[in-house]
């Protein structure tokens, strides 16, 4: 289809009144001024992602007992604790003028609980069976700052922590959790009330308090994260996916290598914990 552009004299009134000639300028075809797609908001894909999380929820359920919730958050047990999850969101929904079913519903579909599914579910595609990534407890994300938890099933280890950043609102803040995770593992590294352990004979898993925890953050990029909702449900791993997880490697090798300047001051468990770790990023980049 072609668009003709024509020169009028100011305007069409004009044209008619002096008898004046339209005069054609040139011609641009039309498919030049369509409009671009436009890129699909993260809770587009929320819908999908959740129907995800939920199979994988029922295959970790099934082969290991009932430890995960629905949407895939280690499962907490103690009423003390369920009603401290309840009061901070309540807290906040009264804040945002929500009701708590209309807060946690928001929640689920915001941007960084899609960007810790997304993570969820491309490293388990590309992992496999020996390790279980699942997002942590709500208790430990909000009292202990870990959004996500790795068990590796051959030794039994939960081998580290994943605090993830979706970058590109407003300031960055990669710089603050960095200096934040630095901190935390030069006292100890973290705790996780909810955490995991299992029997490497038995394959026996259940969930326990762990300490000295690696914690990392992860910076998924906002500009990215759209398109790796969009693909992180196909069963073959895609290139953006192997592209934010390659940008994982790279920022988890830098974050040991840092951690590795504390190793004489913190103690032998952390220090051992860490070494799995990089055992489990190494894995990982052979893979991608």
């Amino acid at each position: 289809m072609i668009l003709v552009l024509v020169v009028v004299a100011r305007n069409i009134k004009s044209v008619v009144e002096n008898n004046m000639e339209l005069k054609i300028l040139g011609k641009i075809p039309l498919e030049n001024l369509e409009r671009k797609e436009r890129k699909k908001r993260p809770e587009f894909f929320a819908e999908e992602i959740n129907l995800k999380m939920k199979e994988v929820v029922k295959g970790v359920n099934e082969k290991y007992g009932e430890i995960v919730d629905l949407d895939g958050r280690i499962k907490v047990d103690n009423s003390d604790d369920l009603r401290y999850i309840e009061i901070k969101e309540s807290a906040w929904a009264q804040e945002k003028d929500q009701s708590l079913k209309e807060y946690r519903e928001k929640q689920e579909n915001s941007d960084s609980s899609l960007a810790e599914k997304a993570i969820t579910l491309s490293l388990a595609k590309v992992l496999g069976s020996r390790f279980i990534s699942l997002r942590s407890s709500s208790y430990d994300d909000y009292e202990n700052g870990i959004d996500n938890v790795l068990l590796d099933t051959e030794t039994g280890s939960l081998v580290c922590g994943f605090d993830e950043v979706v970058a590109g609102y407003g300031q960055d803040g990669s710089s603050k959790k960095e200096d934040k995770i630095m901190k935390k593992f030069a006292k100890g590294g973290s705790y996780a009330k909810y955490g995991l352990e299992i029997n490497p004979d038995t394959k026996e898993v259940k969930v326990t308090k762990k300490k000295n925890i690696p914690n990392f953050y992860i910076s998924v990029a906002k500009s990215e994260l759209s398109e790796l909702l969009e693909n992180v449900s196909k069963p073959d791993l895609s290139e953006i996916e192997k592209k934010v997880l390659s940008d994982v490697v790279f920022s988890l090798q830098y974050q040991i290598e840092k951690m590795k300047s504390y190793q004489d001051q913190v103690n032998e468990n952390l220090v051992n914990n860490l070494k799995k770790t990089e055992s489990f990023v190494n894995l990982l980049s052979e893979k991608l």
